[in-house]
């Protein structure tokens, strides 16, 4: 039997997390009313065979530029998320669940907007784009939000009260807003302590110390890729099977000279307990390698 692996969800999608092996949900939409296509978060379960359903739930957005989902993060538990929408169109915070069909195999999901949270999420945007959304601290007791002003936004969750913020650029630094705005954002795993790495637009990358704010490191392209457009995407890595064999490693990429290229570095260990353990164990450029 022909396993159907693919689906028409009636919009162009731009994110997508797993509730479960069982469902996914996914976010997209076209905009305007005037597009004809819905701003919506869809799901869709998936068969014993390992094909997708049809849209087997929804959530409606609205019907504004600003009502795009694009950048979905589920909660670790998996009962909840926020996602960012277009432009200056804030977060949406959405409740999830998942039961079994009652007289068939599979699942069915359940996708809603909490109107309370995401008045509380649309506040803390305040008219600025958000680039980024990262989950942190205890089981996902803190949510960061990266800003295009070049902001990250630190928020216990689920209640979105605001607990601190800080810049990824000081005012005394002259910087465009190319270098101020966040292009990708990563949380180091626990075991590593509360680092967050960042890349900006104008391709620039550094490690911050999350809980206080403090920047700990900022990375050199290599030389070799110097004319390339810097860094865009970037990772820690989540286990001890990386390309070094262990754990303290950070993964980058920089496209140069008409290719991709993966740029590693390892640092001597975990962040201290303290942020002055932190900052005089600071980063050692081990081993560096670029592949395309």
């Amino acid at each position: 039997m022909e396993i159907n692996r693919k689906q028409n969800y009636g919009c162009p999608l731009y994110s997508a997390a797993w509730v479960s092996n069982e469902a996914v949900i996914m976010a997209g939409g076209g905009g305007k009313k005037s597009s004809g296509i819905k701003n919506k978060i869809v799901g869709s379960a998936v068969t014993s065979s390992g094909g997708l359903e049809k849209e087997s739930a929804s959530c409606e957005m609205g019907v504004t530029e600003f009502d795009v989902p694009y950048r979905l993060v589920l909660h670790p538990g998996k009962e909840t998320g926020l996602v960012a929408m277009a432009g200056v169109g804030g977060c949406r915070f959405i409740n999830l669940s998942t039961k079994p069909k009652a007289d068939q195999e599979g699942v069915e999901i359940s996708i809603s907007l909490d109107d309370e949270k995401t008045a509380a999420a649309k506040k803390l945007s305040d008219g600025v784009s958000v680039n980024r959304i990262c989950f942190g601290g205890e089981d996902g007791s803190h949510v960061l939000l990266g800003m295009e002003d070049g902001r990250i936004l630190i928020c216990r969750y689920p209640s979105l009260e605001l607990k601190a913020e800080f810049a990824t650029v000081n005012e005394e630094e002259k910087a465009s807003e190319d270098d101020k705005s966040i292009r990708d954002m990563d949380l180091a795993p626990k075991s590593s302590g509360p680092m967050v790495m960042v890349t900006t637009d104008s391709g620039k990358m550094h490690v911050f110390y999350w809980a206080t704010g403090d920047k700990l490191h900022t990375f050199d392209v290599p030389s070799a890729l110097k004319r390339g457009r810097g860094f865009s995407s970037c990772r820690f890595a989540r286990d001890t099977e990386d390309m070094f064999g262990e754990p303290n490693t950070i993964y980058a990429v920089v496209n140069a000279g008409g290719a991709g290229h993966m740029v590693a570095w390892q640092w001597a260990g975990s962040v201290g307990p303290t942020l002055q353990k932190s900052l005089e164990r600071g980063f050692q450029k081990g081993k560096l390698s670029t592949r395309r």
